[in-house]
């Protein structure tokens, strides 16, 4: 039996094809596609599906890995459910281990222009409990397989920026009364907030707590503000940084 090449038609040959990363074919095996298979009249009929967000985390976490394996990093896959760990990794040369969160968003086909950005919860505001817990953002952009952009943040950082980018947002005094009204739970941040730490894979090494501060110097001013501040118990509450581009 002669079987169609093209994964995205039915033409009566047999159940629906489905791509690697949708839906099993038979959860989308509609009715119109088994009276095709019985020998009904044939019609094109789409078995294209969005990958699952499980998966698309998934592919963050095990593009970080090889990554971190070319730069002599051991790293491996956490158990689902491990707090705030995705990846643990063993530096070959050091020993240095590192715990590292994996933050992934896609950016399909040809769409461009404005910035892509993270969802941060209530637990991307929690500070760093030892200094050497890390986030690797991951930003894959165009058709499968994505093109695939990496920033690697202490998580201190995250949580400033997860929280200041959302507060300055919700409390903005320019917006209209009623309009801002997302919890910290839903806020999102753009990669031009994490630009300078593109590709830091160096920055591993270092204990977090040493680490430069690279967001914007913005972020200072705007934490700095009485309707803004930081996150409850974060370790610069008492004393803002003054390195990277916090210097000043």
């Amino acid at each position: 039996m002669h079987v169609p090449r093209n994964r995205s038609t039915i033409s009566g040959a047999g159940p629906p094809r489905v791509a690697i990363g949708s839906q099993p074919a038979w959860s989308s095996f509609t009715t119109e596609a088994y009276g095709l298979w019985l020998g009904a009249k044939p019609e094109v009929v789409s078995t294209d599906v969005a990958v699952d967000k499980k998966l698309r985390g998934s592919s963050g976490e095990h593009l970080v890995c090889g990554v971190l394996a070319q730069f002599n990093w051991a790293a491996a896959l956490t158990r689902e459910g491990v707090a705030r760990t995705d990846v643990l990794a063993v530096n070959a040369d050091t020993g240095r281990t590192v715990t590292i969160q994996v933050k992934t968003t896609w950016r399909e086909g040809t769409k461009t222009g404005r910035p892509v950005g993270w969802r941060l919860g209530m637990k991307d505001i929690m500070p760093a409990a030892v200094p050497t817990e890390w986030y690797v953002m991951v930003k894959l952009e165009g058709e499968a397989p994505a093109e695939a952009s990496y920033f690697v943040v202490p998580r201190d950082h995250v949580a400033a920026a997860a929280w200041i980018v959302h507060k300055n947002w919700l409390t903005d005094p320019k917006a209209a009364p009623g309009t801002r009204n997302a919890p910290q739970a839903q806020a999102v941040v753009k990669e031009t907030v994490f630009a300078d730490y593109k590709d830091r894979w160096d920055l591993l090494g270092t204990a977090t707590d040493t680490v430069p501060v690279l967001l914007p110097a913005r972020c200072k001013k705007q934490c700095k503000l009485s309707r803004v501040g930081l996150p409850p118990n974060h370790p610069w509450s008492n004393q803002l940084p003054a390195t990277g581009n916090w210097a000043n």
